[in-house]
């Protein structure tokens, strides 16, 4: 998870479960040279297949989105039932921002960027910006 590769996670999940390439491209529908390439360290071709294979070999979501460099890792704190800590919600929200942003294919997130970077048009209201927020005050 440190190095930052996903494939490494999946051949450990795989040689841990005792199945060859093949037995995992088996259950993915996918040949043993396909999940050879999943492993190798590098760039991810296929975050779909990814995730999939995670899941089939039991990478938990949040480490491969630690692995590949989503969300930060950091050691989970457990604590006793009591008063809970806001370092410790911001750290679950992380998360689950970095598992829901697993879940959205990887071609919606090479738009957000721009799509951030973009300004609304204006509204035309001839009122200024500050008289309307104190008449909504």
């Amino acid at each position: 998870m440190a190095q930052r590769d996903p494939g490494g996670l999946i051949k450990l999940g795989r040689g841990w479960r005792g199945w060859r390439q093949a037995d995992l491209g088996r259950r993915l529908g996918c040949s043993a040279s396909t999940i050879s390439r999943l492993e190798r360290p590098g760039r991810v071709a296929d975050l779909r297949l990814l995730q999939r294979a995670a899941h089939e070999v039991g990478v938990p979501v949040d480490v491969l989105g630690a692995a590949l460099g989503l969300v930060e890792s950091h050691a989970t704190k457990v604590a006793p039932n009591g008063p809970r800590h806001t370092e410790e919600d911001r750290m679950r929200r992380r998360t689950l921002l970095g598992a829901a942003g697993l879940a959205v294919p990887a071609s919606l997130l090479l738009g957000v960027e721009s799509a951030l970077a973009e300004m609304p048009p204006p509204s035309g209201s001839p009122v200024p910006l500050d008289v309307r927020l104190a008449s909504a005050r």
